[in-house]
C-alpha cells in the first residue's frame, strides 16, 4: 500500500463510532405477554432517526426503494432521499 493510502476499513467511521442514544426510550411497553400490539419496524426506524439526527455527517441509512415499506419511513424527516447520479453510460449492457 503506498505512504498514506488507507485500507477500506479506514476510509468511514465504523458504525459504533456513531453517537447512538439508548434502546430504552424506543422500545415498545409490554404489561403482559400478548398484551401489547406494535409494528417492529417503527421504533426501529423512530431510533435509527435518532441516531442520524445526532451523526448527520457520518450514519446513513441505505434502502433503495425499502425504506417505507418496511416502515423506517419517519427518517425522511431527519434526512431526506438521496439518488445516485445518473450516468450516460450503464454498467450492464442494454439489449
Amino acid at each position: 500500500m503506498a505512504d498514506g493510502a488507507q485500507s477500506p476499513g479506514q476510509r468511514w467511521p465504523a458504525a459504533s463510532d456513531a453517537a447512538a442514544p439508548a434502546l430504552e426510550p424506543f422500545a415498545v411497553e409490554v404489561e403482559r405477554p400478548g398484551a401489547s400490539q406494535a409494528a417492529n419496524t417503527v421504533p426501529l426506524g423512530i431510533w435509527i432517526g435518532a441516531i442520524m439526527k445526532r451523526n448527520p455527517h457520518n450514519y446513513h441509512l441505505f434502502g433503495p426503494d425499502e425504506t417505507a415499506s418496511n416502515r423506517l419511513q419517519v427518517v425522511y424527516g431527519v434526512s431526506k432521499k438521496y439518488w445516485m447520479k445518473v450516468t450516460s453510460t450503464p454498467p450492464w449492457n442494454w439489449p
